[in-house]
């Protein structure tokens, strides 16, 4: 080998410490980068963990709405069923007749739909002609059984059934009243 071609190998080869530089160096550039993957990756789990942590608000909110509207809607249907009860009893102890038409001493029985024609849980509304508002009154006096009322907010109510409360004569009232104290004097006497 010729004393250029030795220079020119000399001059293109690194010695040690110069090698050890660039390694060092190597190895830094290395470590930065994977520093830097890591922060990004640690900014991911940030941001994933946002929205698991606003997914799981949701939820719970969303599960606390259907909860409040679950206990709400059982509410009403037992108010609903005791309604139907009460009524039942009512016309049993003739308290109560059934009627075909809607007037001032009627109780009115039916379906409340929205403004969309969706029936309103519970499905059973049961009101008296005197605790209807008076643009309400207006459209239910003198409708039959089967009527649809239109409702101020837009939905509508059908009437299923119409009971109108019997007014009791003073001298039924009376002799109601008398009767059993005749009935308790008349078992004590035996």
């Amino acid at each position: 080998m010729s004393k250029m071609a030795k220079d020119i190998g000399k001059s293109k080869a690194k010695s040690a410490l110069e090698r050890i530089a660039d390694l060092e160096q190597a190895l830094q550039n290395i470590l930065e980068a994977i520093n830097k993957m890591f922060e990004q990756q640690h900014s991911r789990i940030g941001a994933v963990e946002q929205v698991v942590e606003a997914i799981g608000r949701e939820v719970v909110e969303y599960n606390f709405q259907v909860t409040i509207q679950a206990i709400g809607l059982d509410k009403a249907t037992q108010a609903a069923e005791t309604a139907k009860a009460n009524l039942k009893k009512a016309l049993e102890d003739g308290v109560i007749v059934v009627s075909e038409i809607v007037g001032e001493k009627s109780v009115i029985c039916g379906v409340e739909t929205n403004k969309d024609g969706e029936v309103i849980p519970p499905g059973y509304l049961q009101v008296t002609y005197d605790s209807l508002r008076p643009e309400v009154k207006e459209k239910a006096m003198g409708q039959a059984v089967g009527a649809k009322v239109e409702l101020p907010a837009g939905g509508t109510y059908e009437i299923q059934a119409v009971y109108d409360i019997v007014e009791k004569s003073e001298e039924a009232a009376v002799q109601e009243d008398v009767t059993p104290v005749a009935d308790e004097s008349a078992s004590a006497a035996q």
